[in-house]
């Protein structure tokens, strides 16, 4: 695939990811798009961060899925729109992370979703399974 064609694939896949995140927050969340993460890390007796994962993970396992078995599966929602909510999910971690608990605590914002070691480059984690 030549690099313009790319791009304007990408283009396009963020301009659908962008319409469908702005449909199903609004259907979902309303006026606080966290809402439901809110409610569901309540329910569950976790974090909203741990929420998200778990609605994101979820896509990811889907998509893997898919992957390993070169597309020759059967799927409920397709392949392009688990991309797209996969997309969203990740926007909406970074909204999390990055913007509203910077919000809600009046101070720095918490960047990333594992800790990392002192002195080591960012993204560098030391989550350890």
């Amino acid at each position: 695939m030549k690099g313009e064609t790319f791009v304007q694939m990408q283009k396009e896949l963020f301009d659908e990811a962008l319409q469908v995140g702005v449909s199903k927050g609004n259907e979902y969340a309303g006026v606080d798009r966290f809402a439901n993460f809110k409610t569901a890390a309540e329910l569950s007796g976790i974090t909203v961060g741990q929420s998200l994962m778990n609605y994101f993970v979820k896509h990811v396992r889907s998509i893997s899925n898919y992957v390993r078995k070169d597309g020759d599966v059967v799927m409920n929602e397709p392949f392009r729109e688990r991309i797209i909510d996969a997309i969203n999910y990740l926007c909406i971690m970074e909204a999390w992370y990055g913007q509203e608990r910077k919000t809600e605590s009046g101070g720095e914002s918490r960047q990333g979703l594992l800790p990392v070691h002192p002195g080591e480059g960012r993204g560098v984690s030391s989550f350890r399974p």
